[in-house]
């Protein structure tokens, strides 16, 4: 990552957003580029906000939530009209959540499926139904798009 890299991070104050601020802060290299950050109050939810910041993002790290549709289309719509008018792709990394591999034991004992996520071929079979899916199929949609 260059020095000039913008980072937008999504979901701050949460478990996982809170995580990645706090392990940026502790490395000696980052930690000398986080000086200029700012800080948002908002969500992704505020389309205007989100535009606003995503257009001069290089990278969008979103850990915010695995299940905000409205979120998520304005984040991607964020992405895609930054490329229509700079043609510069934003990158993005999403967080998804460990419901969308969940089983429905309920306590019992059965056999179970074992993921790897490493297997993007086996991820991608995931079913639709499965908690969290609708999100990530978006950004999966997103990224066979080209911006």
């Amino acid at each position: 990552m260059s020095p000039t890299t913008k980072v937008l991070l999504l979901g701050a104050t949460g478990y996982i957003g809170g995580s990645v601020l706090l392990r940026a802060l502790e490395r000696p290299g980052l930690k000398t580029l986080i000086h200029d950050a700012n800080f948002v109050e908002g969500t992704p939810t505020d389309a205007s906000l989100l535009k606003e910041l995503i257009k001069d993002t290089d990278v969008i790290i979103d850990t915010y939530s695995g299940d905000d549709m409205v979120g998520t289309a304005n984040l991607l719509a964020g992405c895609k009209a930054k490329y229509q008018a700079t043609g510069r792709k934003t990158e993005v990394i999403h967080v998804s959540g460990v419901g969308v591999i969940a089983d429905d034991a309920r306590g019992m004992d059965v056999p179970h499926k074992v993921y790897d996520d490493a297997d993007v071929e086996e991820m991608a079979k995931i079913p639709e139904e499965h908690l969290h899916r609708n999100v990530d199929l978006e950004f999966l949609k997103a990224e066979t798009e080209d911006w």
